[in-house]
């Protein structure tokens, strides 16, 4: 499944550690304790894609999409551009992680 925007703002790194992300879900913003960057294993740095979409809509033809600076923005469906996606599993203890 895609990850929440909230999931992608957790799973965030810098220099190979969590970037301290934290999705405000009252302004619809995040922050994070070390700005994040394009590094494996979350992303590919040697790609094109900068966004990934995410499974929170805010209406129906709408979604969030996360970028790997840390920003995020809303974006019309059709309208892929660079954005790709990265899906995530529940583990057993039900703390979602990106597949590798």
């Amino acid at each position: 499944r895609l990850p929440s925007i909230d999931e992608a703002v957790r799973c965030a790194s810098t220099h190979y550690k969590n970037a301290g992300g934290i999705w405000d879900d009252v302004k619809h913003r995040s922050s994070f304790k070390h700005r994040p960057d394009k590094e494996l294993p979350l992303w590919d740095p040697y790609s094109t894609v900068i966004y990934y979409w995410t499974s929170t809509e805010i209406v129906p033809d709408q979604a969030y999409i996360f970028c790997f600076n840390g920003r995020t923005a809303t974006r019309r469906k059709t309208h892929a551009g660079q954005c790709g996606f990265r899906a995530v599993q529940v583990s057993q203890e039900r703390s979602p992680r990106a597949i590798v």
